[in-house]
């Protein structure tokens, strides 16, 4: 894919994936890669130090406007400023089937299905329109892998396909998701424009 994308504009860049338990170092093994082509983003994540049998989501945080942002890289309140024109866009789930995990996922321009806007704007009381990605190249992209606890059949497939499938606790990043029902972002990967 990387070279058919290189036949059309696109770009690639790698970046080392940290734990929200431990931002300080890259997590040994675990890597991301982020394409940026004229129509959309694509993204492969892979993460090691997860629990076995625990269903993950990934999520593009997508910064439109990182020139907004407070800090650089723009940062979780960054979301909530509409200035910024940030978007969390599902990107991709699956279940640990050991302690690594790798998940993939594209982002088309203009398109904006499987926003969690609606989820956070119901949550926190706000109205922040959903922007999809509007442009490739220059948005700021955060790709975010969240633990939604044990996989549970019941809740299948939302474990694997929504921002909060099976979420009755929600944990503070990096914390650990031991029981069903606990969520809580685990890794992550930042790719500045």
């Amino acid at each position: 894919m990387a070279d058919e994308w290189a036949r059309k504009g696109g770009t690639q860049n790698s970046q080392p994936v940290f734990a929200f338990s431990d931002p300080s170092s890259p997590v040994e093994g675990s890597s991301a890669g982020l394409i940026r082509g004229p129509k959309g983003i694509s993204m492969s994540l892979h993460a090691e130090e997860l629990i076995a049998g625990n269903a993950y989501t990934i999520w593009f945080v997508i910064f439109n406007a990182p020139e907004n942002c407070a800090t650089s890289p723009c940062g979780e309140p960054d979301i909530f400023n509409p200035e910024t024109m940030t978007d969390v866009s599902f990107g991709g789930g699956n279940i640990a089937g050991n302690s690594s995990i790798t998940i993939s996922g594209h982002k088309k321009v203009g398109d904006l299905s499987g926003s969690a806007m609606p989820f956070f704007n119901d949550l926190l009381g706000l109205d922040i329109p959903i922007f999809g990605l509007i442009d490739p190249w220059g948005a700021e992209v955060h790709l975010v892998l969240r633990s939604h606890g044990p996989k549970v059949p019941a809740n299948m497939p939302d474990l694997i396909n929504s921002f909060d499938g099976g979420c009755t606790t929600f944990l503070d990043a990096g914390q650990v998701t031991d029981d069903p029902g606990e969520c809580a972002d685990s890794h992550f990967a930042i790719f500045q424009p």
